[in-house]
Parts: C-alpha cells; structure tokens; sequence
C-alpha cells in the first residue's frame, strides 16, 4: 500500500494540475491511469517483476517511477494438454482468419 500510494501521488504531481485546489480534485482515471494498472505496477515494484502488456497506463507510470516493463503489441494465450502456454510478440495483425507476427 505504501509503494502504491507513493506511486499514485507521483502521477498526480507529474501529469495533474499545478493548482492545489484542482489537484485534490483530481482523480488517478482522468490523468490516463487506471487505478487497477496503478496496483499492478505496485505489486511488480514491491516484488521486483516485470510487468509485460501493450497498455498505456504502464507507460505513463514508467514517466514517473522507473519499473520493469516490457511492451509488446500482441499477446497470444495457448492451452495444448493442459499446459498453458504465453506467446509474447513485439507486433501482429490479423488477415481474415490468419495470425501474422514478427
């Protein structure tokens, strides 16, 4: 809770109001985080992981506190003989009803 409340007064102070009084106004969603992300990157801070999606708000949080991010743009999920499997692609579109990655 204390990496989190630091995390989330940071992002007010960087991308939130100069005004004090807009400032205790503000909400964490409308400077383009999200309150979950802002947990999730805590609990990566706290337990030194590496956070991987192709989100914004991680980006946005890495402005402020400097934290394992791996950005990708496509995330490919697999479940083969009850194994499961996590495929991690810098891009990928999709054509009909191919996958295209690199």
């Amino acid at each position: 809770a204390n990496i989190y409340g630091r995390l989330k007064a940071q992002i007010i102070n960087y991308f939130g109001p100069k005004e004090k009084a807009k400032k205790r106004k503000i909400t964490i969603d409308k400077l383009g985080v999200t309150d979950n992300d802002l947990w999730i990157a805590a609990t990566a801070i706290q337990e030194n992981l590496i956070v991987v999606s192709s989100d914004q708000d991680f980006v946005r949080i890495g402005k402020v506190y400097n934290f394992g991010l791996e950005k990708t743009s496509c995330i490919i999920y697999l479940c083969y003989d009850k194994r499961f499997y996590v495929y991690l692609f810098k891009s990928c579109s999709f054509q009909k009803t191919k996958l295209i990655v690199s």
